[in-house]
């Protein structure tokens, strides 16, 4: 079902470049099942709460035409960050000294001559949304002026309209693609 929704969207929109992310909830498992869904759709996918630890190697999770993962790594109890770009994108991870103290990746892509921030995040907790909009701000204004565009995704633990979230999208003029809540738990919740 979402391979058929995304290849609806790349037909009509066949320049695009599809960003999308996933909460996933332990990748151990499902890497043949995450490389159907990417494999030929999605040009930069980013997978949340991988639960990772060092035990497990970055080959175990290589995807034909995709660079090797760039990886953050917790423990295999929670967290966790995988970034998969189509190889044909150039590519580097940054260093980013402000991002130390939350789970995120920033990477630089090099798209039809312009240069991209791209922010991949996880917030493991909706109470932690105003400490991680802080280190995502200060980053943010460290890169800000060397890049064309800067993309800001992953999973905050946050409604769409938290006052912390909109001020961080406020701030740089930015726009929440998500208007409603994306997590289910219960028919209850």
């Amino acid at each position: 079902e979402i391979c058929d929704s995304i290849t609806s969207s790349l037909q009509k929109n066949h320049n695009w470049i599809l960003i999308a992310n996933l909460n996933i909830n332990s990748i151990r498992n499902k890497i043949e099942m995450i490389s159907d869904i990417i494999e030929k759709n999605i040009d930069i996918m980013l997978f949340s709460e991988t639960k990772l630890d060092e035990s497990f190697p970055s080959s175990q999770f290589l995807i034909p035409g995709f660079s090797p993962p760039f990886r953050v790594d917790r423990s295999i109890h929670g967290g966790g960050l995988l970034l998969y770009v189509n190889s044909d994108i150039p590519t580097k991870l940054l260093s980013c000294s402000f991002c130390s103290n939350i789970e995120c990746l920033v990477i630089e892509v090099k798209l039809r001559k312009k240069k991209w921030l791209i922010y991949g995040m996880y917030n493991p907790k909706k109470a932690n949304i105003a400490t991680h909009s802080s280190f995502m701000r200060k980053s943010i204004d460290h890169y800000s002026a060397l890049y064309d565009n800067i993309v800001v995704f992953g999973d905050f633990n946050s409604e769409p309209h938290d006052d912390p979230l909109e001020e961080f999208c406020n701030l740089y003029g930015m726009k929440n693609l998500i208007t409603e809540p994306t997590c289910f738990k219960s028919l209850e919740n």
